[in-house]
């Protein structure tokens, strides 16, 4: 009995070896798992290197972000040039080193400080971006990265192609860039049109590569979109195909420079500047009895008006004044004032105000003040430049609720000129 179990036991083993190789699986290896590993590694950095070029792909440190163009030429003594359009290039582009290695996964490591350490240490470390990646697959043709330090739900996928001399050529990208960033002599204002329609707001941030769609949904709301961009030499494309106002904002925006205006011609939608905006976000203008200008965050301001106020003290300069200060106070009282700290001491003049069914608000002179502001005198050369871009609009001033104040607790609110909407100036308000 015994013997005949033995028999049955060998004739189920010789099965199941058989089977095993009918499939093709194969247990025993001549070589050790650290020798295989080796020779795998030596076998992906030989396709790292092949490339003359190097090679090409689009890096997103995470679902927030938009892609920046990411260019990395390997060379076989453990240094890689990386080359981006991060930062306009700048300081971030050069040599760094890099390393294949075994941990749970053979990895890809930039290890020396560079472009993508400080993509990773943007917001405070806060954007979860990598530096070290797992290797999915290599060939000749195409190279697949994850990101080993994004959360488990983000994970950072970089593809990387073989790139061409041509590609290595970033300024197109940078053109573009400039275009997103804005015309400093046109509007502030930027809206969304399908079939000639305006349907959203547009911005652009430029450092995180994101754009914000607003428009309302009804009488007390409204939906602000964040969508990360991709930016091509030629235009611009919605990574994730956003919806916006029930229209969906995919494909290319190609970029017509005749009109500034970024063009998708097959599905009938463009970005353009615009005299008004679709809406803006509320905030209730004279609740608070201050405003002031904000120097702490001028970048809230519109590059056009932060070139009017360099060139308007400037020519301040040469009368020997200088501005200090710029306050709109007791807008909770009856007599509201200008209230200006120069050089030469503090000057007032009484306003009046009104916020109009428009939802802008207008300003006027009341003519009292501690100087001569009439036409002719000196304080009316030196000061009407300023009161005629920031209380002097005949059709009245936008209002825009712009947020917080860094980390204080006072809230920011942008006044657009509505005669020069190019002029956009934030204040935060106490």
């Amino acid at each position: 009995m015994k013997n005949f179990k033995f028999i049955i036991l060998t004739i189920c083993i010789a099965a199941f070896i058989s089977c095993e190789k009918d499939n093709g699986v194969d247990y025993i290896h001549e070589k050790s798992p650290e020798a295989r590993i080796t020779e795998k590694i030596e076998a992906y950095s030989k396709i790292l290197t092949k490339p003359a070029e190097g090679w090409i792909g689009y890096y997103s440190p995470n679902k927030f972000y938009g892609a920046f163009t990411l260019l990395a030429n390997f060379d076989e003594n453990g240094s890689v040039l990386l080359n981006s359009d991060f930062n306009a290039g700048g300081d971030s582009n050069g040599s760094v080193s890099y390393r294949l290695d075994k941990t749970d996964n053979i990895e890809l490591v930039f290890e020396s400080h560079g472009l993508l350490h400080e993509i990773f240490e943007l917001e405070n470390n806060g954007v979860n971006g990598d530096f070290s990646f797992n290797v999915i697959s290599v060939t000749d043709e195409e190279i697949v990265l994850e990101g080993k330090l994004d959360p488990i739900d983000d994970i950072t996928r970089l593809i990387l192609k073989p790139a061409k001399k041509s590609d290595w050529d970033l300024e197109p990208i940078y053109k573009m860039i400039e275009n997103l960033n804005g015309d400093i002599n046109k509007s502030y204002f930027r809206n969304v049109l399908h079939n000639d329609n305006r349907i959203a707001n547009f911005k652009f941030n430029a450092t995180t590569r994101l754009c914000s769609f607003m428009y309302p949904i009804n009488e007390f709301r409204d939906s602000i979109i964040i969508q990360p961009v991709s930016i091509k030499p030629n235009g611009i494309e919605f990574l994730l195909k956003p919806e916006v106002n029930n229209v969906v904002l995919k494909g290319e925006f190609l970029y017509d420079e005749s009109t500034a205006a970024f063009i998708n011609a097959e599905e009938n939608l463009k970005i353009i500047y615009d005299d008004i905006p679709v809406t803006l976000e509320y905030y209730d203008f004279g609740l608070k009895n201050n405003i002031r200008y904000n120097y702490l965050e001028p970048e809230k301001s519109s590059q056009a008006f932060t070139v009017f106020l360099d060139e308007y003290y400037a020519f301040l300069e040469g009368y020997g004044v200088s501005i200090s200060r710029i306050y709109m106070r007791d807008l909770t009282t009856d007599d509201p004032y200008l209230h200006i700290y120069t050089n030469y001491g503090n000057i007032w003049a009484s306003v009046t105000y009104e916020v109009r069914e428009d939802g802008k608000v207008y300003f006027e002179l009341t003519g009292e003040s501690n100087v001569n502001l009439a036409v002719g005198e000196i304080w009316h050369t030196l000061l009407n430049p300023l009161f005629e871009v920031i209380i002097g609009s005949e059709k009245g001033y936008f209002i825009e609720n712009t947020g917080g104040l860094l980390n204080y607790s006072n809230g920011t609110v942008t006044l657009i000129n509505a005669d020069e909407p190019k002029y956009a100036i934030n204040y935060y308000d106490f």
